[in-house]
């Protein structure tokens, strides 16, 4: 109640949108394939996206159900007042949306932490979707089943589209814009083109060549050149575009390209929001001293930079921009894992940097973000040819490096921050679970008796379900032993509550450990485990899909396992087949023995009698049949 009361405040406040109806009714179910569904005047709920309290939701919950609450009540304007003329519109009012929740989420909470997992988000799924054989435009121009276009291009890419145009034409003439739109067609079935127009018309740009983002696939890259001399710096910008699925060539895009320039003191000489518009463009400033180049200020561009230099460690120290100093952390350690991966010693020169994350004065929220290493996802999207071995191998070298190096400072944090007795929902309290969890996930590394101690006594004594799922994480990562007496205890008190143990099913799909797939099998017979409902399978099958280390092991038994599971769970629901079959989809980019392996369980879920033709789509793109 409190999440939707917000929501229509801040839709009046930042849009002149008021509600329509005299009753508001939702309704929500365990058994849904989607997060939610904004029917006119009855919203249908997942469960897990309304129900919650401080026993039984994390932070992370909580924050979710606010987004989602609002982003469907933002619907009854982009959505259902003004509607799709047809499914190749979907982006109009699931891309619009999503940009709404996301400000709305920003404004609410912190704007610096939301702009960086949204950009996150984007990056884990969107991205290797656009790097993948399935790539689609966010408005397709055909589809089998319509199902498999609810995607993170639709939606994520879709709204970062959105935002573009609002960073192009500036608050006041995009409030402006928007009620072009809402006055011209309110009531009205219409197509993206209308929506352009109204951004146009109102906004005084010609948006002809910003089309193109509506109609191309792929992620492309703006490759980085910097010359200084006699007083001038240039920046010379080249566009790499991908080729789309088919191999055809596309063309130049148009994107605002936030920037600034630093002083050696960190000062800014200048801030300044490029418009790309060429395959190669150049830009001169005037400065007596080389400047340190601050780009894609708050991810303005759903784009990949290359530069041929950088400067991270003074980005890290020294940038005020949120999203550049964590963005230049992670490209530095990005860096790191990658000299690790080739068998060279951990660079110490990140280790120093690391120092500035560890003792600068932020909010505790970013800080906690600033503090964790790239992901394995993020590490995956920057090789050519994937072996998840050595990523992982690499990844927990420069963890348990930095453990022993930051350890006293890394407990300083912790016990500073600790609270067991503290559930409230405010961003100081939030902030203090975040950085002190972020500091014992680094520490977990060391897997000494220290580290098992202290997790399990946050998980005994603290009264938050924020603090007791990083504590059985960190138990079922690095004890055995210690894991199974905090899981049995865990399972014993929830094992009625299906949304609790969807967490208790991802922690153990999830493990790091030796034995993890055959105890996912097992799993599937537990009592509070049930193939009927979405959430669940999600939750174990799911989970287990996106364990990197597990699922694409050499001996292919994950994936014969999640084959198996797709095929069964096809004839039940193709919706959710299809979706555990998008786990697929970096096919291309395997090591020739991983590829090999996938490949022969993919001919064999695409000959199963019957299939879907969800789950047909998908597997015929990645296999390219």
């Amino acid at each position: 109640m409190k999440s939707l009361k917000d929501a229509m405040k801040w839709d009046e406040e930042v849009y002149g949108r008021e509600y329509d109806l005299e009753i508001y009714n939702i309704v929500a179910v365990d058994s849904f394939n989607m997060g939610a569904m904004e029917n006119k005047g009855l919203n249908i709920f997942n469960s897990a996206y309304v129900l919650a309290d401080e026993d039984t939701a994390t932070d992370a919950n909580f924050m979710g159900i606010q987004s989602v609450i609002a982003n469907e009540y933002f619907h009854n304007w982009t959505g259902n007042r003004i509607t799709c003329r047809d499914w190749f519109e979907l982006t109009l009012k699931e891309g619009l949306t999503v940009f709404r929740d996301q400000c709305f989420s920003a404004d609410l909470n912190s704007k610096e932490v939301q702009r960086i997992e949204d950009v996150n988000a984007l990056r884990e799924r969107q991205f290797v979707e656009d790097a993948s054989p399935t790539a689609h435009p966010i408005q397709p121009d055909s589809y089998i089943a319509i199902n498999n276009f609810y995607t993170a291009t639709v939606y994520e890419k879709g709204a970062e589209v959105i935002r573009m145009i609002y960073t192009i034409l500036g608050e006041k003439k995009y409030r402006a814009a928007m009620d072009l739109y809402f006055e011209t067609f309110d009531a009205q079935a219409v197509r993206t083109d209308d929506f352009l127009w109204a951004m146009s018309k109102a906004g005084g740009v010609d948006l002809e060549q910003f089309k193109l983002w509506y109609h191309q696939s792929g992620t492309p890259k703006l490759h980085v050149d910097e010359n200084f001399q006699e007083g001038s710096y240039t920046l010379t910008l080249t566009q790499k575009v991908p080729n789309a699925v088919d191999g055809s060539e596309q063309k130049p895009y148009y994107f605002p390209l936030k920037m600034a320039l630093l002083d050696e003191s960190g000062e800014e000489i200048l801030q300044k929001t490029l418009i790309v518009s060429k395959e190669r463009e150049t830009f001169a400033f005037k400065t007596q001293k080389k400047p340190v180049l601050s780009i894609n200020r708050d991810f303005s561009a759903p784009i990949i930079i290359e530069q041929s230099s950088n400067d991270y460690a003074f980005l890290m120290k020294h940038d005020i921009n949120s999203y550049v100093r964590y963005e230049s952390a992670q490209s530095f350690g990005l860096c790191s894992i990658e000299k690790v991966m080739q068998g060279e010693a951990v660079d110490e020169e990140f280790v120093k940097a690391f120092v500035y994350i560890l003792e600068c004065e932020l909010d505790l929220s970013y800080k906690a973000l600033l503090m964790e290493l790239p992901s394995v996802s993020a590490i995956m999207q920057r090789q050519n040819e994937i072996d998840f071995e050595v990523i992982c191998d690499a990844k927990e070298k420069l963890q348990k490096h930095l453990a022993l190096v930051f350890k006293d400072k890394l407990l300083e944090i912790y016990t500073q921050n600790h609270d067991p007795f503290s559930k409230e929902l405010y961003a100081n309290n939030i902030g203090k679970r975040a950085i002190k969890n972020s500091s014992l996930k680094l520490l977990s590394a060391l897997g000494s008796d220290q580290i098992i101690s202290l997790a399990n006594e946050q998980y005994n004594n603290s009264i938050t379900m924020t603090d007791r799922i990083v504590a059985l994480d960190i138990l079922e990562n690095i004890s055995a032993e210690s894991s199974a007496i905090a899981m049995e205890h865990f399972y014993k008190r929830y094992k009625n509550n299906t949304l609790v143990m969807n967490k208790y099913f991802s922690i153990l799909a999830a493990s790091r450990r030796d034995g993890t797939l055959e105890r996912v099998i097992a799993l599937q017979n537990d009592d509070a485990y049930n193939e009927l409902v979405p959430n669940l399978v999600r939750s174990l099958i799911g989970v287990f899909a996106r364990n990197y280390k597990h699922f694409h092991a050499k001996d292919a038994g994950g994936y014969k396992f999640v084959a198996d599971k797709i095929i069964d769970i096809d004839k039940i629901n193709p919706q959710m087949a299809s979706g555990l079959a998008g786990a697929f989809k970096i096919y291309e980019k395997l090591n020739a023995k991983n590829k090999t392996a996938m490949k022969k369980e993919l001919e064999r879920v695409i000959s199963t009698h019957s299939l879907s033709k969800n789950v047909y789509e998908i597997v015929s793109k990645i296999i390219k049949l």
